[in-house]
């Protein structure tokens, strides 16, 4: 098994962990942040944050992206709908 199969596991059941963690949500919300690296390039960071029925809080990065423009509102939503981790968070 090369060390790239293993990446590819571990993000896989990552993945499934956040989403059978997302079926005991009663609420959550989507948070972004936007900030600036050391190469002046804008990035934007995806969150989820949730509550079970018992209060057990979750926070989790769903995506780190790069972006290529000035960050806008409309720039910031096309990234959100653009974003493949972001759509296969919300499938369950």
């Amino acid at each position: 098994m090369t060390i790239t199969c293993r990446i590819e596991d571990i993000d896989e059941n990552i993945w499934k962990q956040l989403q059978e963690n997302l079926k005991l949500f009663t609420v959550f919300s989507i948070i972004s942040d936007e900030s600036t690296d050391i190469c002046d390039r804008a990035q934007l960071l995806m969150f989820i944050r949730g509550a079970t029925e018992n209060f057990m809080i979750f926070e989790e990065l769903l995506s780190m992206e790069s972006l290529q423009d000035r960050t806008r509102r409309c720039l910031l939503c096309i990234n959100y709908k653009a974003t493949a981790k972001f759509k296969k968070v919300l499938c369950w």
